[in-house]
């Protein structure tokens, strides 16, 4: 894959995160205790982000991307051999790992960071 395809990919799936996990004026409005501290907001704003039903697509088509890039990464070897394209100069297996290994902790820092940004605003009421 080349790196503008991964930039690509990462600045649209950045952007289905950040539009499905921005939660509604419902949830936005939650019984904010003035007690708390900045643990409290911080666990509570990764509760109600990821419980809501609009994270439901989000959590689907991760699944869905893994399966994909992990399904066509292992047909590489075959299409190759199938094809007469010669010896691969990687394994597609290796290359598959690190793909999914990359954009999920891309997810799991995007999902972060608007964990942290609902709890900053949560704190600031």
């Amino acid at each position: 894959m080349q790196l503008s395809a991964i930039f690509i990919f990462g600045l649209v799936w950045g952007g289905l995160m950040i539009y499905f996990f921005t939660p509604t004026r419902k949830i936005e409005n939650v019984d904010f205790k003035k007690d708390w501290n900045f643990q409290h907001a911080f666990k509570d704003s990764l509760i109600s982000i990821g419980l809501q039903k609009k994270a439901v697509p989000v959590f689907l088509m991760l699944v869905i991307a893994v399966l994909a890039i992990w399904s066509f990464h292992s047909q590489l070897k075959w299409h190759n051999e199938a094809h007469g394209g010669g010896e691969m100069t990687y394994d597609p297996t290796v290359r598959a790992v690190i793909y999914i290994v990359g954009f999920i902790v891309y997810s799991t820092i995007l999902y972060l960071y608007l964990a942290y940004r609902r709890a900053m605003l949560l704190l600031k009421k």
